[in-house]
């Protein structure tokens, strides 16, 4: 082996355990906790149906992005799983939570028929260089079984984050999935209750 090739080999060597030596950290969204006690079986029965997540989430690193467009992807701190399916768990749980009922269920999972119909699709989920967590989504209400008569609308949600750090960044993203359960919890109530 030659001295060149001996360094090329070296450089490779070191550059791989550099990228190595750093430590992963994983996340998740957390939701609301929902209370046994106040769960009950009264009230509308709610059908999650459909939700579209955007594209440039599907990848596991925590996506930033800046006021001109920038997206910046974070090799070292990522989500444990998919986001968007950790979206419509937490999604659907603080939903459930604020609602007081165990009768929130994905399509297709319920022996009781649905009485109101729940569909989102996210357009944006994510901080802003600003500092700032981001949720803004598309969503529809209406009752079952036709999906014909109900409410739909826009959610614009920010959320600031208090410290650095991406624990306080995936707190503040969690918040804001319970702020967006709680609009649509209200209007679950009006549609279910005509």
């Amino acid at each position: 082996m030659n001295l060149r090739s001996l360094v090329q080999c070296l450089l490779a060597t070191a550059a791989l355990c550099s990228c190595g030596s750093g430590s992963v950290n994983f996340y998740s969204l957390s939701p609301s906790p929902l209370s046994s006690s106040t769960a009950s079986l009264r009230g509308p029965v709610v059908e999650f149906r459909h939700m579209h997540f955007p594209g440039y989430l599907n990848n596991p690193q925590i996506v930033t992005t800046s006021s001109t467009g920038e997206v910046t992807i974070d090799e070292r701190n990522r989500w444990v799983e998919d986001l968007g399916a950790n979206f419509q768990r937490t999604f659907l749980q603080d939903l459930a939570s604020r609602l007081k009922t165990s009768d929130v269920y994905v399509s297709g999972f319920s022996g009781r028929p649905a009485t109101v119909i729940v569909e989102l699709d996210v357009v944006r989920f994510d901080q802003g260089s600003d500092g700032v967590a981001h949720l803004t989504s598309r969503w529809s209400v209406t009752r079952a079984p036709n999906a014909t008569e109900g409410q739909s609308g826009v959610a614009v949600l920010s959320e600031p984050v208090t410290t650095s750090g991406y624990d306080a960044r995936v707190a503040a993203l969690s918040r804001l999935v319970d702020t967006l359960a709680g609009q649509i919890a209200q209007v679950v109530r009006e549609v279910g209750a005509k």
